[in-house]
């Protein structure tokens, strides 16, 4: 299991080093619409495979509203951010996915409000800024790091959409939310005006291959495994944990840097998410109580 969730973990983070290098040379939302309508051709054949039958009724809304916002909006803005951003400012950015969860979740009334969430979110909020101080002084552009915040948005409304429409083999919903989510990416692609172009670099070609691949069936395959095995709060640590695979692979592959603020506020935005969606109440309970024991 602890080998499935570092597997997660370095697949979640090695995608957004993909994703920047693929950038360098094929615009974004052409590129993520290619790797999804690959990915959904795939998982199709898996659940033809195990004879699987596709959604209907509620739970093909579902799937539908999954591929809008979970595959769609969330893609485009990571692959148009990732344009500036660098990937393991990204990946830190994505990783308040679990606590934006939380507050939409009470927002929807699918879960009460939490001290210990506002106080996370304090922590994160913080973090964040220093991450967009140190961008601005990058003189990267502030739309850029704006979409990753929505990116983490959209993962975390997709997953309460997930929870929200009747459950179905995973396949037959990945089969039909990529494809969607593809078809439209592919669309805003003609409508922004991208090159729908194929890769001239063969290392290009073989990135895009891996994201179309085992970036999207493998990481979706560990995990919902992780998931199904752990509670939700530790699969969850997934993303909190991808930021050093993301900044260790971007140094190497991408030749890219990183300063002190990055480490100050990534920092944060970690404590913020941990405290606010993954700390067992009983710990924060504790820790409140310790100077009374003194």
């Amino acid at each position: 299991m602890l080998l499935a969730f570092l597997g997660a973990v370095f697949l979640i983070g090695s995608n957004l080093v993909a994703i920047r290098f693929t950038n360098r040379e094929l615009d974004p939302c052409w590129s993520a619409g290619i790797r999804f309508v690959i990915a959904s051709a795939l998982f199709y054949v898996a659940m033809r495979a195990a004879k699987v039958s596709l959604p209907s009724g509620r739970a093909l809304t579902g799937a539908f509203l999954y591929g809008v916002v979970g595959i769609a909006l969330y893609f485009a803005c990571v692959y148009l951010g990732l344009v500036d951003v660098g990937a393991g400012y990204g990946q830190v950015l994505l990783s308040l996915t679990p606590l934006l969860t939380l507050f939409l979740a009470m927002g929807q009334r699918l879960e009460s409000f939490r001290w210990q969430g506002l106080i996370g979110a304090v922590f994160a909020l913080a973090g964040v800024a220093i991450v967009f101080r140190d961008q601005m002084n990058a003189d990267v552009p502030i739309e850029s790091v704006l979409l990753l915040v929505v990116a983490a948005g959209a993962a975390a409304q997709g997953g309460i959409i997930l929870k929200r429409f009747p459950p179905v083999n995973l396949m037959a919903t990945n089969a039909v939310a990529m494809g969607l989510g593809g078809l439209t990416l592919l669309v805003m692609s003609v409508l922004k005006g991208e090159a729908q172009a194929l890769p001239d670099g063969l290392t290009t070609w073989g990135t895009s291959i891996y994201l179309a691949t085992l970036g999207t069936l493998g990481t979706f395959t560990l995990y919902m495994f992780v998931y199904r095995h752990w509670s939700a709060s530790a699969a969850s640590y997934q993303y909190v944990v991808a930021p050093i695979v993301a900044v260790a692979l971007a140094a190497v592959v991408l030749e890219e840097g990183v300063s002190g603020g990055f480490f100050v506020g990534g920092s944060l935005v970690l404590v913020g998410v941990y405290v606010g969606s993954l700390m067992p109440p009983e710990a924060l309970r504790a820790l409140r109580r310790a100077p009374a024991r003194q």
